[in-house]
């Protein structure tokens, strides 16, 4: 017999308990599982709060205090201790536009189970001075970069999950979500766009103006409605992450593919073709006929936040749950999503047609347990983790019978368990089991 440990230096074990958690339920998908009354607040499932997260200087030289509204499933009926978070960001060309914009979206994540933000930031720039227009952008950068700076410091006041950070915009929003995700303070300061002006020196650093917070959170994914950025190297292999990318073929405004503003900036296909190179997973979304704004089938009975949020929480449930597409393909848009991890739910298979694994016997302390997959060659991990999401510690011993026996250091008699395994081809496989 051959003992094999499996460890996270070889097998990239993920450690977000609480994402594999939600993995296992029917929160973050395209239906709402808390209920908001409009007429009735006090006694709907959702809360709504608004506060300020930090305050700046903008463009006239007058301080701005910059507010927030976030909206989340209310703790006597949520039981998750942490949930996944997003920063939704209004556009208005970086002179209009306010966070009440956002309301609605975020609202319906909520209802489905995510706790969402939706941001003010500093607007305003002088007509025909580009110059100007970037430092209203650069303004926006640094205020989203703050608002996820406080809420990563208050994020037990909220209950989110500081793993699962996303960050979406549309239009002048969805240009901020990109910088904010993948532009550094050394690109903004060099980038000939942005005229060499030392950004840092000028209007202050980028990852610590506007609030007194310092901890800057990893941001999971990246969701682009109609937004571009200004130069797609800024994705690189050290900070690639997943994007959702929404953009209408016929955007007049910001063109899916260049566009100018106070320079020349790629839209979502130039993105795509960037992420692609680099073997990171995306989705891209294309109205054939959509102009700016483009967001869905017009056939679709959905209101146009509702299918937008719906996009997002499939989106973001994919990253978290290891099944966004990689090598994704342009892709029409549809009027209503289908998570890809939805069909783990209810002990399914990644195929229910075929036992890729069968238990063979279980007692307090040991689960053998034979697959029709090779687990030296095949399994990129293989996790046991409580119904709760909690991972448990375990060996495994190989037999020549093709049966493999897990060894776990605590009992598990009498507790339900998930068996959570993941092919180097990137299929899942989920099964619960009683120990």
């Amino acid at each position: 017999m051959k003992i094999i440990l499996f460890k996270l230096s070889v097998f990239g074990f993920l450690t977000f308990s609480i994402a594999q958690n939600i993995c296992l339920t029917n929160r973050v998908t395209q239906q709402n599982i808390f209920v908001y009354d409009k007429n009735n607040p006090l006694q709907s499932q959702i809360a709504c709060d608004s506060a300020k997260y930090g305050e700046n200087f903008d463009w006239l030289g007058v301080l701005k205090e910059l507010k927030f509204n976030i909206w989340y499933p209310k703790s006597n009926v949520d039981t998750f201790s942490r949930r996944p978070f997003i920063v939704v960001i209004h556009g208005g060309g970086f002179t209009g536009g306010n966070r009440y914009q956002k309301d609605s979206i975020c609202l319906s994540l909520a209802c489905k189970g995510m706790v969402a933000a939706a941001i003010d930031y500093r607007k305003g720039k002088q007509n025909g001075n580009a110059q100007s227009g970037y430092n209203a952008q650069y303004r926006a950068f640094q205020d989203a970069l703050a608002s996820l700076r406080y809420f990563r410091h208050h994020y037990a006041t909220y209950k989110i999950d500081t793993t699962a950070m996303f960050i979406a915009g549309s239009s002048a929003g969805g240009i901020t979500a990109l910088h904010a995700a993948f532009m550094s303070q050394t690109e903004a300061d060099s980038d000939p766009e942005y005229q060499n002006c030392h950004y840092n020196q000028q209007l202050g650093h980028l990852d610590s103006a506007t609030c007194s917070y310092y901890l800057k959170p990893r941001i999971r994914g990246v969701i682009n409605m109609w937004g571009g950025i200004t130069d797609t190297a800024y994705i690189g292999f050290s900070d690639k992450k997943p994007v959702l990318l929404i953009h209408g073929e016929k955007d007049q405004s910001v063109s899916i593919n260049t566009f100018q503003m106070a320079g020349t900036y790629y839209g979502s296909r130039p993105i795509s073709f960037r992420l692609k190179n680099l073997g990171e997973c995306y989705r891209f979304l294309v109205d054939k006929n959509g102009g700016h704004g483009g967001y869905g089938n017009p056939n679709s009975p959905l209101p146009k936040e509702e299918w937008k949020a719906r996009q997002i929480a499939c989106f973001v449930r994919d990253v978290l749950c290891n099944a966004c597409p990689l090598n994704a393909q342009e892709d029409t848009l549809l009027s209503s999503p289908v998570c890809n991890t939805v069909s783990m739910l209810n002990n399914n298979l990644a195929d229910d047609k075929h036992e890729y694994f069968s238990f063979l016997s279980i007692s307090s302390k040991e689960v053998r347990i034979i697959s029709s997959l090779n687990l030296n060659e095949e399994i990129r991990s293989m996790d046991v983790l409580s119904i709760e999401g909690k991972k448990l510690n375990f060996e495994t011993v190989n037999n020549s019978d093709h049966s493999v026996i897990l060894i776990f250091k605590e009992s598990i008699e009498n507790k339900l368990l998930i068996l959570d395994l993941k092919t180097k081809s990137g299929k899942k496989y989920i099964k619960k089991f009683k120990g």
